[in-house]
């Protein structure tokens, strides 16, 4: 599984209108990973063993991105963009249910510009621990006070909510961010305060979204940056998104953005979508395109 040696942008044909191929395992973007092993093999094992096997395109992530050693990461920044409802929230939440019991990472913070969505994947890794038995008994308190909410386990590795803004962050050093709806940051301020929690020699941090579009200023930068990469580096980035060059009735295309299509996703949905959303609507939600007025910012084999 491991990454090409520079980012890709693979694709093919078919006939509009065919049955859909499975997801991509692999993204049809990627920058190139470290070579060597990892421990994302572990995320994989844990996965397992809390009931949420993660599913071939999570695993390739998973892998991908854990080379090296907790506290000594090859990737200190971890991005992946894929599209709607293909599993980033329950890959997120293993990520952190890893960091909590497997590599000691004493602070976890995480945020999305919904309080909602940062409030739903902490509930996931609260009922992922409390619903195990193995490791029910690892929960010293859960903290779900408004703006207080936070997990702590009696090794002493904590996991707490922070808010998307230019304040919320600061004061803190975490061993692990996530910052989910990156496409949501219009400007730095927020993204810089929760990023530099992870300057810290062991930190890593992860950057989550779908497409976004022009305003999108933190994901474009991260992303434009993250492609121009021909060897491996301190940022791994992953992208699953329908080629450019496809027609938008292709479904190689939505293989190509929808990994888990076939096992969360059907494709007689995205058919539906097709006919009823609005074409920029499906392009971003469904093919992960970047769409302004079906105008993109990157050039067509990106």
């Amino acid at each position: 599984m491991a990454a090409s040696k520079r980012p890709k942008a693979t694709g093919g044909s078919a006939q509009a209108g065919s049955h859909p191929p499975s997801g991509s395992t692999t993204p049809r973007l990627e920058t190139p990973a470290a070579p060597g092993d990892g421990v994302g093999d572990q995320l994989v094992d844990l996965a397992a063993d809390l009931g949420m096997p993660l599913l071939p395109w999570q695993a390739h992530l998973a892998l991908n991105a854990h080379k090296g050693a907790p506290g000594d990461w090859a990737h200190r920044v971890v991005g992946v963009t894929v599209a709607r409802q293909n599993g980033k929230s329950a890959l997120l939440q293993l990520r952190i249910a890893a960091g909590l019991l497997l590599w000691n990472e004493k602070l976890i913070i995480a945020t999305a510009q919904s309080r909602e969505v940062a409030l739903e994947t902490f509930r996931g890794v609260v009922e992922l621990l409390e619903g195990h038995p193995k490791y029910v008994g690892q929960i010293r308190s859960v903290i779900r006070s408004y703006g207080r909410e936070e997990l702590v386990l009696r090794n002493g590795c904590r996991y707490r909510l922070v808010a998307p803004t230019s304040g919320g962050a600061r004061g803190f050093s975490a061993s692990l961010a996530i910052i989910d709806e990156l496409r949501e940051h219009k400007n730095y301020e927020a993204y810089a305060a929760i990023s530099y929690t992870t300057t810290v020699p062991n930190g890593q941090l992860w950057v989550a979204s779908n497409a976004g579009d022009q305003t999108s200023v933190v994901l474009n930068d991260i992303r434009r940056q993250a492609l121009a990469q021909s060897e491996p580096s301190d940022v791994y980035y992953a992208e699953w998104s329908a080629d450019p060059t496809l027609d938008v009735d292709d479904p190689t295309g939505w293989a190509q953005a929808n990994p888990s299509l076939g096992h969360l996703i059907d494709r007689r949905v995205l058919e539906g979508r097709l006919k009823t959303d609005p074409r920029p609507v499906f392009e971003t939600e469904a093919r992960c395109r970047w769409v302004d007025v079906l105008a993109s910012p990157w050039p067509p084999n990106g």
